[in-house]
């Protein structure tokens, strides 16, 4: 290797003299580079021109920096130095600089694998700054030369069958490269490789084989064999498969084994052959992964009716709703924020979603997938074309309890690439219990439904131009959520043939309600106000019929709407009795044509909604209509249809001025990139020339054929493909110009595509030429002075108008932006104008102060992550040597668990990193957001497993916190895990290095004030954590991970656990520890209502160093006692779990049993002469009994015990936290035994004062006792 080097060098040295002669004027020494930067290990040959005959003379001004040799460079030292290179009078300098930027060589390299008897290279060599190192001597030595044996040269000879590691070291210029080690396996030199598993289906499709070739790899004598006659064989399970020749085809359900055989070399392989029908079944794909204490799990019982399934349990109390208990799919769910699972679903040709629901409850489910989700009660109908419910295997559509139904998702109607796909199931009350099984994934429809039945047809909603309006189909009313149904109606209602029928029997209008298809947020792009006008042509106005039957009234709204216009979802109450006038302005009622604004029961009127009027740019307008008193209630929905004319829906009475506006705001995804074209178009995070919220549009093609921007209303694919229908409804509009404004960033032309019936092309040109005047009518250009100069600048914003007069109603026209060249342009706010306002200028500058470029990181020092001054539980500390494989770590560690106390923080996150306050909250988040830091990232090794609380900004508010067990899914996007390998691990590791990284920019912006610092802790027992490299990142170049260049993960690394036995200085109890089962927000304290004398709510200020405890005040008053000054532990009731009726203290004490809580543990600190009442059950005693701890009293018995800072101590004082535990447990009965007594425990005070009230928790005894 060396020798081959210096030839190389040699080469180099020939070639380059050669380069001089052929290129240089005259007998200077020119060195090719004004300046010459080398890497602190870096050689390299240094290019001169140079055609003189005589030999140059190569010299160093210090050799201690840089060496020089017949011109090859090799770096000494870091520094400054001038090489010269000199010949006769002739000569020539080159300042020569040497950095150490911390980058160091490597030795880099594959395990091999070889086969016995044969020789090769090993590849293994050094890496410096991405290049093979120069003149690097390895050195090699095999741990098992009977197995394989290694050169000086680095090539690797199999000696025998078997496996070792070749150990690769090296000192390179002094410096001692870390060993790497590699595997070597060494096989036989004569053997057959073949698959041994082999999946066959028994249907025909793209997506999955029915039959298979076996065509196996064979090798004799480490040559490998052409063409090799193997023969195959069926070993066993021929019933379930046929083989002709090699090729094995899928027969019937079941497993075969094959053999293959190479009889020339006596070799031979089995084959094993699963078959199966049309689907993959996954009965583990649905878990949960929240914190609400639902489960999911194998049932384990003897019931025949659930023997193979699931058992999914949910929790007895639920965080923000019951969702917080729904079960997710693992083949589905989304990652991150936009890694949508619906293209992995459509590429792996799943056409169906099918699983077994046996529930057991009396509330409702939730199913669907994505957006598109209803809840259904036991005894309620479904009606989707998208989702079905058999029993029995006959399609019902009907939802029961306590029997097995077969819920169907048909993938093929419903997914959108552009949504998620995410399958759910979630039962909506506390501990019900819903079995799960046959979780399939389907090819085909084949054994789903039952014989002879078909689907029936998707639900397509037409719209039909017509003479002023657009005539929308019935059925363009949809479901939203529970409804029973909303169908035709097979007859007459008051001469209206054929109607449709709404029925909602879910007591809830908001859940019962129907809305318009193309406002909902799960159809049409998310149901976007944007969305809903381009469906319907441009519309403004909504009517339809409807012949009501009730007597409570009806809701009429849209959500989504503009506050500030009034409430959005508006009660029409009345009957023929009594009929109240609506009191809004973009609901109207009509009857005969005439408007009365009244609702009237049992004969047909005319709704109109004036959606334009409230809804809002950019967000879902659903426009809904919801039944009062559902279980009766009724209605007939018949003739829907759009307006854009006010007159014709309300008539020339109603009709208001007309009042066209100059413009119609557009967001900038109004322009569009046509399939086929080559340019890029999307949101730009940066300012650009002083304007923010901006698009840029990357042109990557030479053409302006190819690179064009299309406008979505000036596009037949808005409408359908019809350009007919384009042009109508801009010519309804009125629109005259087309309005963007534009920031070029070079000279290439800007080329403007304007809409012209006439020519044959549909369009004709305008090429905009920066810095010259466009000479023609069609395109105006005026400058962000409001200056008419039809001049487009580069690296200035300038708006651009475009005339729509070419535009016509009855052929094709087209209008875009171009650019004849490769370029990078940059667009925001597009607008379509009735009129020349924009005449007079309307760039609309809006300067952000952000930088012109973004780093993609800011490195940090390791004292970034800082203990809270109210941390007084944790440490910090440096560690000297390694931890595997990584060396200048700290170690931080929180010996209790404790979460608040032992927090550390992120420091740049928080204003005392550049002097603030705790008051300056609005200028740190400013900072953050001019800084563009999405993500904070570190490299964190957790030795042993724990349980984590991240700190995580939001937008208002506290941040949020966020518990995540090692080894545990990951369902927070904003969480992100990558391993030593550089891929997402989706949970955080124990044991070995990882990257961390966390979002932090949800309070980022210039007027926002949120406390928005990120932290890190421990929570529910002791834990440590080794960590370094701090960095904050403006975008994800992290997601392959930040551990150092080159590390590999060390096998069984000695990694030193805190806390653990052979740790002196651990904190421990003399007669037990607590360990803590479950950990509740200060809210598990509630006040009963004859608590009359107490008061407790949150507390914003600190109280001992510690944030976020509740304040607990006594009242005063003589006739108050301590029962009436109490507060109780919301999870010691019986309705917390879920439980009520006469027998609920039974359940409960059986259930407090099987959940093993001992103890009631909370922090408290006393700011009062007043002392703490504990009231705790005590088996057989008529009331709970309580026990006084008294300020400055020694506590004694076993019912209570006391801690500070860890410690147990006996006595309790003002002035400091304490942490208070006392028995619960003194009711707790096996499952079976009848225990009657109350055992709701509470906490009180002796008299009138205040205390706060910190991190309630449950826990036990270790070892555990009971008594």
């Amino acid at each position: 290797m060396k020798k081959y080097l210096i030839f190389l060098t040699l080469v180099l040295a020939l070639s380059l003299g050669a380069f001089g002669v052929g290129c240089a004027g005259g007998s200077e020494v020119t060195f090719a580079e004004d300046e010459i930067v080398l890497g602190r290990y870096e050689e390299r040959q240094l290019e001169v021109v140079y055609d003189g005959k005589e030999k140059l003379s190569w010299s160093s001004s210090d050799e201690s920096i840089v060496t020089v040799t017949d011109g090859y460079a090799v770096a000494q030292g870091t520094g400054t130095a001038t090489v010269t290179a000199a010949a006769g009078k002739k000569s020539g300098s080159v300042t020569v600089k040497v950095r150490d930027d911390g980058s160091k060589p490597f030795i880099d390299g594959d395990d091999v694998t070889i086969m016995k008897g044969q020789t090769a290279d090993s590849g293994f060599k050094v890496i410096y700054l991405e290049k093979e190192a120069p003149n690097a001597e390895l050195v090699y030595e095999t741990a098992d030369p009977s197995v394989a044996a290694v050169s000086a040269d680095g090539k690797i000879t199999g000696v025998a069958v078997g496996s070792t590691t070749v150990s690769v070291n090296c000192t390179y210029k002094g410096l001692v490269l870390n060993e790497k080690v590699y595997g070597v396996t060494v096989t036989e030199s004569t053997f057959m490789e073949t698959e041994e598993n082999i999946d066959l289906f028994l249907i025909d499709s793209e997506y999955v084989q029915k039959s298979a070739k076996i065509d196996p790899v064979v090798y004799v004598n480490a040559v490998k064999v052409e063409n090799p006659e193997v023969s195959v064989s069926v070993v066993s399970g021929g019933e379930y498969v046929d083989l002709s020749g090699n090729t094995v085809t899928a027969k019937a359900m079941g497993t075969a084994v094959l053999k293959a055989e190479y009889a020339a070399a006596s070799l031979s392989k089995n084959i094993t052959v699963n078959v199966y029908e049309n689907y993959i079944e996954d009965n583990d794909d649905f878990y949960y992964a929240g914190i609400w204490g639902s489960t999911y799990k194998p049932y384990d019982g003897t019931d025949e009716r659930f023997v193979g399934s699931y058992v999914y349990t949910t929790g007895a109390r639920n965080g923000s709703g019951s969702w917080d208990w729904h079960l997710s799919s693992k083949k589905t769910e989304t990652e991150g924020e936009i890694n949508f699972k619906t293209q992995d679903i459509i590429e792996a040709g799943y056409k169906y979603f099918s699983y077994k629901l046996f529930y057991t409850g009396t509330t409702e489910v939730y199913l669907g997938l994505g957006d598109n989700a209803f809840w259904v009660k036991p005894g309620a109908g479904v009606v989707k074309d998208w989702l079905y419910l058999l029993k029995d295997g006959e399609v019902t559509n009907k939802m029961e309890a306590n029997t097995w139904i077969t819920v169907v998702v048909n993938f093929d109607r419903i997914l959108d690439t552009g949504k998620k796909c995410d399958l759910f199931v979630l039962s909506d009350g506390p501990n019900e219990v819903t079995y799960v099984k046959d979780v399939r994934y389907y090819y085909n429809s084949d054994g789903i439904f039952p014989e002879g039945w078909e689907e029936p047809e998707p639900n397509v909603v037409t719209y039909t131009k017509m003479d002023g309006y657009v005539q929308a189909s019935n059925n363009d009313f949809m479901l939203s959520e529970a409804t029973e149904y909303y169908l035709p109606f097979d007859g007459m209602i008051d001469g209206v043939e054929n109607p449709y029928l709404y029925k909602n029997r879910n007591q809830d209008w908001w859940r019962g309600r129907i809305c318009l298809s193309a406002s909902h947020e799960s159809t049409y792009g998310g149901g976007t106000y944007e969305n809903l006008k381009t469906k319907t042509y441009d519309s403004d106005w909504v009517t339809f019929d409807m012949w009501y039957s009730g007597t409570d009234g009806i809701h009429v709204g849209i959500s989504g709407g503009i506050d500030s216009v009034g409430p959005m979802a508006v009660a029409l109450n009345g009957s023929p009795q009594n009929t109240a006038a609506a009191q809004v302005k973009y609901v109207y009622i009509l009857e005969n044509g005439k408007l009365t604004d009244k609702l009237v029961a049992n004969r047909w009127i005319t709704i109109a909604i004036n959606f334009e009027l409230v809804a809002d740019s950019g967000v879902p307008c659903e426009l809904y209509i919801g039944l009062d008193n559902a279980v009766s209630a009724f209605a007939f929905i018949n003739n829907i249809r759009y307006y854009t004319d006010e007159q014709m829906v309300l008539g020339e009475e109603a009709q208001a001025e007309d009042t066209l506006t100059a413009y119609v705001q557009k967001q900038n995804d109004e322009l569009f990139v046509e399939e086929g074209d080559s340019s890029v178009y999307e949101a730009y995070p940066r300012k650009v020339g002083d304007m923010k919220d901006v698009y840029r549009v990357t042109a990557n093609a030479a053409s302006d054929s190819d690179n064009k921007l299309q406008f979505k209303t000036l596009h037949a694919d808005s409408y359908g493909g019809d350009w007919a229908a384009m042009g109508a409804a801009v010519k309804a509009a009125k629109y005259t110009y087309a309005v963007v404004n534009m920031y070029l960033t070079d000279d290439t032309p800007l080329v403007v595509y304007v809409p012209d019936a006439a020519e044959a092309s549909k369009y004709k040109k305008a090429v905009l030429t920066p810095g010259i005047k466009y000479e023609g009518d069609d395109v105006i250009i005026v400058d962000v002075d409001g200056v008419w100069t039809n001049t487009a600048e580069k690296e200035k914003w300038f708006m651009l108008a475009i005339s729509l007069a070419g535009i016509t109603e009855d052929g094709e026209t087209r209008t875009a932006v171009s650019f004849n060249a490769a370029t990078t342009a940059y667009v925001t706010n597009v607008r379509y104008y009735t009129c020349d306002a924009f005449k007079v200028g309307n760039v609309s500058l809006n300067a952000v102060g952000l930088p012109d470029e973004l780093d993609p990181f800011t490195q940090m020092e390791i004292t970034e992550f800082r203990l809270a001054e109210t941390a007084p539980s944790a440490v910090i500390s440096e560690i000297d040597g390694e931890i595997a494989g990584i060396d200048g770590v700290n170690l931080y560690y929180n010996p209790t668990g404790d979460a608040w106390n032992g927090r550390a923080y992120f420091i740049s996150t928080t204003p005392f990193a550049w002097g603030g306050t705790n008051d300056d909250w609005l200028e740190n988040n400013k900072k953050i957001y001019e800084k563009g830091w999405k993500y904070v990232t570190f490299n964190a090794l957790i030795p042993e497993a724990a349980s984590v609380m991240f700190f995580i900004p939001i937008e208002s508010g506290d941040p949020q916190m966020v518990t995540v067990k090692t080894d545990t899914a990951i369902t927070d996007a904003r969480i992100i895990v990558i391993d030593s390998e550089g891929n997402n691990a989706g949970k955080l590791l124990v044991g070995e290095w990882m990257t961390v990284a966390l979002r932090i920019d949800a309070a980022a912006g210039e007027n926002n004030g949120a406390w928005a610092s990120a932290a890190f802790t421990f929570t529910g027992g002791k834990g440590s954590m080794y960590y370094t490299n701090f960095r904050y990142y403006t975008n994800e170049d992290f997601l392959s991970g930040t551990l150092p260049e080159g590390y590999v993960k060390p096998d069984n690394p000695d990694i030193p656990i805190p806390g653990g036995e052979e740790d002196p200085e651990k904190p421990e109890l003399t007669e037990f520890t607590l360990e803590v089962m479950a950990s509740f927000g200060n809210d598990e304290l509630t006040v009963e209502n004859d608590a009359t004398g107490a008061e407790y709510a949150a507390y914003d200020q600190e109280v001992g160093g510690v944030k976020g405890a509740y304040k607990f005040t006594g009242k005063e008053g003589s006739d108050l006692w301590p029962y009436q000054r109490r507060l109780q532990f919301y999870h010691t009731s019986p309705a917390a779990h879920g439980l009520s009726g006469d027998m609920s203290h039974v359940e409960y004490n059986n259930k407090l049993y099987e959940l093993g809580w001992e103890y009631a543990v909370f922090d408290v600190y006393i700011e009062s002469d007043v002392n703490i009442v504990v009231r705790y059950p005590e088996k057989g005693a008529a009331a709970t009994k309580e026990l006084e701890i008294k300020l400055g009293e020694k506590l004694t018995g076993d019912v209570a015990l006391l801690m500070k800072d860890g410690e147990k101590t006996d006595t309790i004082e003002k002035g400091g936290w304490y942490t208070v535990a006392f028995r619960i447990d003194g009711t707790a009965a096996a499952p079976g035994v009848e225990e009657w007594t109350w055992a709701e425990a509470s906490v009180a005070l002796s008299g009138a004062g205040v205390v706060y009230i910190n991190n309630i928790r449950y826990a036990k005894a270790v070892p555990a006792e009971r008594k």
